[in-house]
């Protein structure tokens, strides 16, 4: 059993701070590199401090494939002034970061799907206030960005499973609604599984992303009516048929 105590070490948070951040529907990826922030300043009693993406990372303890998504949510959390860049990183100095205190700068915004739970707790507390969230959120936090939210739907899903290269799922989704405005559920369906018949066998990398697969240029189109050539079968004598 763990035995912490904090006479070995604790980081000081003032209590303000904690109730302004959970007010924010941050990711876990966020709450973490701002729990990673925390510990290697405040927990050493200094304001800022070198905080490279691959030291955050590991921090976290991500594999390497996923020094993307940490630079991703390190972006944002920037971006809404939650955390500051006091030096931009070069090829000579380490990018060094602070914690925002000053919460009245920080600027809320959405940060990607909402569970179904997330969902009805924010409706129940509309009920209670009689008032919308949103209307709170721009009230008291004077928000100049916020990201529209999105919950996926089952056909989505079904679809991002089954398709071979699924990346930027947000920007995948987006695309598949301005289908859904022209093509049925079936014919894009038929497209992914057209495509990926198609390109069995094929390195990852060189296949389309799922969102670039529906995206502006209409890549799917070619798949829809796609016809595969079954192997040939070879009879007695050398006849194919």
């Amino acid at each position: 059993m763990a035995n912490v105590q904090k006479e070995n070490g604790y980081t000081p948070i003032a209590n303000e701070i904690i109730e302004q951040l959970v007010r924010l529907p941050l990711n876990g990826t966020q709450l973490r590199i701002i729990a990673v922030v925390w510990r290697y300043t405040y927990g050493f009693s200094r304001k800022q401090h070198e905080l490279s993406i691959s030291f955050i990372r590991k921090s976290l303890g991500l594999e390497t494939t996923q020094y993307k998504q940490v630079t991703r949510e390190l972006k944002r959390l920037l971006d809404m002034k939650i955390l500051i860049e006091k030096v931009k990183p070069n090829k000579n100095k380490t990018r060094v970061i602070a914690f925002n205190k000053n919460h009245d700068l920080w600027i809320k915004q959405t940060t990607g799907r909402i569970r179904p739970e997330d969902e009805l707790d924010q409706n129940e507390g509309t009920k209670k206030t009689r008032e919308p969230l949103d209307e709170l959120d721009h009230q008291e936090n004077n928000i100049k960005t916020k990201y529209k939210t999105s919950t996926y739907t089952p056909e989505f899903e079904e679809f991002y499973k089954e398709y071979p290269r699924a990346e930027e799922k947000r920007r995948t989704f987006t695309n598949w609604k301005k289908c859904l405005k022209q093509y049925k559920f079936k014919q894009l369906m038929t497209a992914c599984n057209n495509y990926k018949s198609v390109k069995e066998g094929t390195e990852k990398q060189f296949l389309k992303t799922s969102a670039n697969f529906l995206g502006k240029d209409k890549v799917f189109e070619d798949y829809i009516d796609y016809q595969i050539e079954e192997p040939k079968k070879i009879m007695a004598g050398g006849i194919s048929y």
